[in-house]
């Protein structure tokens, strides 16, 4: 299976986060980088479901429900994270020697991206709650 840019994301954070913590090479799973990984998809995730929720429902319908609806949101971040953790356990090595040929410029560029990928993710959850 070819790699894909959330598989570029993981591979990227792992590499940043054994140079940050020292730690060593391993072809395991590295749960800081699985964790990041799930924060994103769940922010975007999460952003998408509330912006179509507020077209629909006005505040007041939703707020009974609030509460179960933030259990079933923990619940969905819990999926995601495990679904992550099981993709990505022993795919390190394979993802490496995949990008091992990349030269700076793109390591660059795509490291900018992941950074605006990270950052665009919290905006649909801080632009529902300044606005909504």
């Amino acid at each position: 299976m070819k790699p894909n840019f959330l598989d570029y994301i993981y591979y990227r954070a792992t590499e940043v986060l054994m140079d940050f913590n020292g730690e060593k090479e391993e072809d395991g799973v590295s749960a800081s980088s699985v964790i990041f990984l799930s924060m994103i998809e769940g922010f975007l995730l999460g952003g998408l479901i509330v912006f179509v929720s507020r077209i629909f429902f006005d505040r007041t319908e939703t707020a009974p429900y609030s509460k179960a609806l933030s259990y079933l949101g923990v619940g969905i971040l819990l999926a995601i994270i495990i679904i992550n953790y099981v993709r990505y356990n022993g795919r390190l090595y394979e993802l490496k020697h995949y990008w091992k040929n990349e030269s700076h410029y793109k390591k660059k560029f795509k490291g900018i991206l992941i950074l605006l990928i990270f950052l665009l993710s919290w905006l649909p959850l801080i632009l529902i709650g300044l606005y909504w």
